[in-house]
């Protein structure tokens, strides 16, 4: 399986939106299912490192619900060879942000369930990330503990994109 990112342009200012699309594309010669709700927090799909090669700090948001029910077989998406399945994801640049009736200062990426705090204005690389795990998901899913397979012969893995490079002006 290949994973891509794009963003719809590549210099932003605090404010603005940022769309990110990310493709899960069977670059095989097998079809095989994907469970194409990735990570419950949205920040999981991406790896943000900033021009001095550091990881950027997530925030979990937890004052919103996230959708942490176990998977069915109907929510996985079988995937053809040659075949691929897009994603769309929205986030906010913001300059300072408020979790949990506390407020912090600096730069973030805000995806209402999660933030990504920025060093500050600059270039960021970004990576897309797909990870589609039992032990991963089943972090978020504690009553599943038990669980070893999904409920269908998934894809499994971790996979990382190739970056891309945005500048964010403070």
């Amino acid at each position: 399986m290949e994973l891509r990112i794009s963003s719809d342009k590549k210099e932003y200012k605090v404010g603005d939106t940022i769309k990110f699309k990310f493709v899960l594309k069977n670059a095989g010669k097998e079809p095989f299912y994907i469970f194409p709700r990735g990570d419950p927090y949205t920040h999981g799909w991406f790896k943000i490192v900033d021009e001095d090669g550091k990881d950027s700090e997530i925030l979990r948001i937890v004052e919103v619900e996230l959708d942490l029910s176990w998977p069915e077989k109907d929510d996985f998406i079988l995937l053809k060879p040659g075949r691929s399945h897009d994603i769309e994801i929205e986030g906010h640049i913001k300059s300072g942000l408020d979790v949990c009736e506390e407020h912090h200062e600096g730069l973030f990426l805000d995806f209402a369930n999660s933030a990504i705090r920025l060093k500050g204005p600059g270039k960021f690389r970004i990576y897309g990330q797909y990870i589609n795990l039992i032990d991963h998901y089943s972090t978020y899913s504690p009553s599943r503990d038990d669980v070893k397979e999904w409920p269908i012969n998934a894809w499994t893995g971790d996979l990382l994109s190739e970056l891309i490079t945005i500048d964010i002006d403070g």
